[in-house]
């Protein structure tokens, strides 16, 4: 029974992929706190620190941890990422049976199991499905950002005429590595006479390339905020 029908005020949860430390994310549930708070509804952020999890178990143990600090089915999930709503989706099945959800900063293509987001050595363009797929069934609505890689190339170049090489920074999440597919393939048919330099794969899941190994006019980071392409070093 969800807070609709139990005498339970109205109640949002408010799930991220990682924290709500970066100004973005927390101004976002900030936000939702604010504008429905004011409507009676009660508001609770919970953060999942995805990237820290080694094991399948490790994603149970967060819907354990997410049905004791929520033990009365809310009104509305929210997800800010698509890997917490890919951790949640076993309770959509059973606990929050047809509970409505919103994907926040989605993609068109996501991983279609939570394994995927352990084993970050395989091929993650191979294994990425459409979204609509992946969320067919389920109550779920997903909201898309765009990222704007030809405009932030466009103001590199405007700012260094002389640019014929660019690097992009990323690390083993597959969104990044989804976008840096987007950035190649923007290179191409956008900008033939400029390169990336050759890959360097993080070591870490949070290491960066090993910058001391290239030598670009440029950098393009990829950052954790809408958009995604975020910052120009140059």
């Amino acid at each position: 029974m969800s807070a609709r029908g139990s005498g339970e005020k109205p109640s949002i949860v408010v799930l991220h992929s990682i924290n709500f430390e970066e100004s973005w994310t927390k101004q976002t549930y900030l936000d939702i706190e604010r504008k429905f708070g004011e409507e009676g509804f009660t508001v609770k952020a919970i953060p999942l620190q995805i990237p820290g999890i080694r094991t399948m178990e490790g994603f149970q143990e967060k819907r354990t941890m997410i049905l004791e600090r929520v033990p009365v089915p809310p009104t509305l999930v929210v997800c800010i990422g698509d890997p917490s709503w890919l951790v949640a989706r076993p309770l959509f099945d059973k606990e929050w049976k047809d509970i409505p959800s919103i994907i926040c900063y989605a993609r068109d293509y996501m991983y279609p199991k939570e394994e995927y987001l352990i084993d970050l050595d395989k091929n993650v363009l191979d294994t990425l499905v459409p979204i609509t797929d992946v969320v067919k069934g389920y109550n779920a609505t997903f909201i898309k950002y765009p990222v704007y890689i030809k405009q932030t190339i466009e103001l590199i170049k405007k700012l260094q005429p002389e640019l014929t090489k660019l690097a992009f920074i990323f690390d083993r999440r597959y969104i990044s590595q989804q976008t840096k597919a987007d950035v190649e393939a923007v290179l191409r048919k956008d900008f033939p006479g400029h390169c990336l330099p050759p890959p360097f794969p993080p070591r870490t899941y949070w290491t960066d390339w090993p910058l001391s190994t290239i030598r670009p006019e440029s950098f393009i980071t990829h950052g954790t905020g809408p958009g995604r392409i975020t910052r120009i070093v140059t």
